[in-house]
């Protein structure tokens, strides 16, 4: 998807996960034509010292950053967006799940 993933961090990261999670689905159903379909679109961000973490810029940040998670807990929090269209009835369903990690 063409989504710029730049949304304002909220507080809670599941409610960011959630946002951009809803924000790929709806780029993405805006370019799909009329019909059934089953859309599922997701967002994962990883969370430290109260910091939410991205997607990295480049390898060498991914490298600084799991250097830096090294033998810490951190949190990851995926959101989930579940868009149904069948008949021309829309259904969705948003969620977020997180769990804690030992990197």
């Amino acid at each position: 998807p063409s989504f710029a993933e730049d949304l304002p961090h909220s507080p809670d990261p599941s409610h960011y996960a959630m946002a951009t999670a809803k924000a790929k689905a709806d780029e993405v159903a805006s370019r799909l034509e009329d019909g059934d379909y089953l859309l599922v679109a997701a967002d994962t961000v990883a969370v430290f010292e109260g910091r939410i973490y991205e997607k990295p810029a480049s390898r060498q940040q991914a490298i600084e950053w799991l250097l830096g998670f090294s033998d810490r807990w951190v949190d990851i929090c995926t959101g989930v967006q579940l868009r149904l269209n069948r008949n021309g009835t829309l259904s969705e369903v948003a969620f977020a799940e997180t769990c804690r990690v030992k990197l």
